[in-house]
């Protein structure tokens, strides 16, 4: 038989060797939860980075269609002034032209009493070189006649 020491030592020996098997397992199991646990973490990241990937993509997708959005504003609201620029001076010079219609009423009112006097003049005229036209004939038929008779 064995010494008492002996038995002690393999009992020694197997604890340990179990010991360090059940460590070995306790390591192995802790490590792979922890790899599962890393890459469940590593998922979440990738997914929050993918997440914060399309986010981004699509905040520099209004702040695109924004800056297009306000330069074609501007280009609009320059148009629009540069047309109310026109339309102001069309209106001045309009205004100018309005404020010239009182005096131009009065200068076409007398021009019109200038040509009714004239009218009403011509009309004297001609009723005047009737009458000298009918006196001159009636002194040529007396000079004739005068003329006849002396003959």
């Amino acid at each position: 038989m064995l010494p008492p020491f002996a038995l002690h030592i393999e009992t020694v020996v197997l604890l340990a060797a179990g010991i360090l098997l059940a460590l070995l397992i306790g390591w192995t199991l802790a490590r792979w939860r922890g790899q599962r646990w890393l890459s469940m973490i590593q998922q979440q990241l990738q997914a929050e980075h993918d997440e914060l990937v399309r986010k981004a993509d699509e905040q520099e997708r209004l702040l695109h269609d924004h800056q297009e959005l306000t330069e074609r504003l501007r280009n609009e609201q320059s148009q629009l002034q540069q047309a109310l620029l026109v339309e102001t001076e069309k209106r001045a010079g309009l205004a100018a032209q309005a404020e010239r219609i009182p005096t131009l009423e009065n200068a076409l009112s007398h021009r019109e009493e200038q040509l009714a006097g004239l009218h009403q003049e011509l009309s004297s005229s001609r009723t005047r070189a009737a009458q000298l036209e009918t006196e001159l004939i009636k002194e040529r038929e007396s000079a004739a006649e005068k003329l006849a008779t002396l003959l």
